[in-house]
Parts: structure tokens; sequence; C-alpha cells
């Protein structure tokens, strides 16, 4: 029997790696993260909130990684699921060298969201690119905690 205290059975880690830092196929890899997500690695209610938080993260790979320089810019993508607590981490590392934006009304609110979305966030910068590192822990136990977060967003 399995209740509320036995971790879900969850998918396969998704490893993505030397992906174009382009918005086209970061569009695509939201594809396959929200696939691998609902294959059992978090709650369906939580499903949105996980895809917008690394939709984000990908997204600031996009605008801030590659601007000094014309070399192609890439991503990796790595997602787990533990078995064994039901946490979710999933990594968005980039190769670049940050560069901030203009300021404006529109900018500065990814990391917030990410923060808001995630359960727990690392981010680390170095001369080797950044990594964003997101987690979420059992559906079963944040999952109204996440789904409030993001209707508090909207609202």
């Amino acid at each position: 029997m399995i209740d509320a205290e036995t971790p879900r059975p969850g998918p396969e880690p998704l490893v993505m790696t030397d992906l174009d830092a382009d918005p086209h196929r970061i569009a695509d890899v939201r594809g396959v993260l929200s696939r691998w997500l609902s294959d059992g690695a978090v709650e369906p209610d939580r499903v949105p909130d996980v895809v917008l938080a690394v939709y984000e993260a990908m997204a600031n790979v996009v605008e801030h990684a590659y601007t000094s320089t014309s070399h192609r810019g890439v991503f990796d993508l790595r997602a787990e699921h533990s078995r064994d607590t039901g946490r979710v981490e999933i990594v968005v590392r980039d190769h670049g060298a940050w560069q901030s934006s203009e300021p404006g009304p529109l900018r500065g609110r990814g990391l917030p969201l990410i923060e808001t979305l995630s359960d727990d966030v690392t981010v680390t910068s170095a001369a080797s690119g950044t990594e964003v590192i997101m987690r979420w822990d059992r559906g079963d136990a944040v999952g109204a905690r996440g789904a409030q977060r993001s209707r508090d967003l909207v609202d």
C-alpha cells in the first residue's frame, strides 16, 4: 500500500547538455521538462510552478550569460528525482560570463520569481559560468504552499 509517507516512484534523471542559449530552444526544453515532471517527479499541481521557475533560469541564460561574446552560447540542464526523499533537484548551468541588463520596470524579477516558486535555490557564479540549483520537496508536504505562492504572484 502507498500512503502519504511513501515516496512516489519517479522518472530517471533528465540530462541535457550543450543546449543552444536561444529563446526558441528553451521553449522546446520547457516541453521536455514538463513531460518529465508529469511522469511522477512532482505532484501534478506543482508542475506549472517548477516549469516556470526553470524557464526563468533558462531565460536568464539567454539574456545574461553570453551578451559579451560572439561565441555560441550553450547551457546544460540536469533534473533528478530522489525516490528516497521525493525531492526534485533541477540544475541550469551556463558557461558564459554574467552581464547585467539595463534597468527597467520589468527587469530584475526572474530570480525572485524562481525563489518564490522553489522550495530552495542556490545560485553560484564563477569565471566558468553560472549555476542555478532549484529544489522542490515532496509535493504532498508542500504542494499547497507552492500553489498558493503562484496564485499570490498573479493576484
